[in-house]
């Protein structure tokens, strides 16, 4: 549904997933890593498992960098929240939008512009 949304925008499509899926137009990638070193916006929309734990890591977050923007709208828990906390305090990553937050990024609501809150 994410997908078919962002292409009325004319947004190019890629994602990652355990296995590639057959029937998909999109441009598959096998590692967030790579996804994120692709694209200007990463949404994560996925289940909270033990394999999706953290699946945003400072080599995703580093991947993004100043052009990116992470939009979880998954659990916090998909996120490395130190990771993410520093890298919008340095400047390293060029936003963020939440739909869960947990406690640790409370205190960004007023010190930053790069977040989205829902």
């Amino acid at each position: 549904a994410i997908a078919k949304r962002a292409e009325a925008f004319n947004c190019p499509i890629a994602y990652h997933s355990r296995k590639k899926k057959a029937d998909s137009k999109y441009t598959y990638y096998p590692t967030v890593g790579e996804l994120a070193s692709n694209c200007d916006t990463l949404v994560v929309a996925c289940a909270l498992t033990e394999e999706t734990r953290r699946i945003v890591n400072q080599e995703v977050i580093n991947a993004l960098g100043l052009k990116g923007c992470l939009i979880n709208m998954g659990r916090g828990a998909h996120v490395d929240e130190p990771e993410l906390v520093s890298a919008l305090v340095e400047g390293r990553l060029g936003g963020a939008g939440f739909v869960f937050l947990r406690r640790s990024l409370m205190f960004l609501k007023s010190c930053s512009s790069s977040i989205m809150w829902c």
